[in-house]
C-alpha cells in the first residue's frame, strides 16, 4: 500500500520535513522524509510504501509531521481511509 504523505508550511522557513508513521503498540515507527516541490516551496511530499503481508500499518497507523523545531498534531488514518497514491 503506498500512501501519499503531504504537508503545507505556513510560518516559518523549515529546510526539510519528515512525517514519522506509528503502528499498534510494540510496532517500530518508520521516518520518511518529504521532499519540496520544486514550483511552490511551502509543500513538501512523499509516496511511501507501507505494504507488505505482515505490515503492522495494514489496518491503520496514525502519523505526525515534523520539521523547523515543531510538529504535526497526531492524525489516525485507518486503511479505508489512507490516502493512496496510484501504483
Amino acid at each position: 500500500m503506498k500512501v501519499r504523505f503531504a504537508a503545507r508550511v505556513t510560518e516559518g522557513e523549515p529546510s526539510k520535513l519528515r512525517v514519522t508513521v506509528f503502528g499498534p503498540a510494540g510496532t517500530e515507527p518508520r521516518g520518511f522524509a518529504l521532499d519540496q516541490d520544486k514550483v511552490d516551496g511551502n509543500l513538501f511530499a512523499s509516496a511511501v510504501d507501507l505494504s507488505g503481508a505482515d505490515s503492522p500499518f495494514r489496518k491503520g497507523f496514525t502519523y505526525r509531521v515534523y520539521g523547523g523545531g515543531t510538529w504535526s498534531s497526531c492524525t489516525a488514518s485507518s486503511s479505508s481511509s489512507a490516502p493512496s497514491s496510484p501504483p
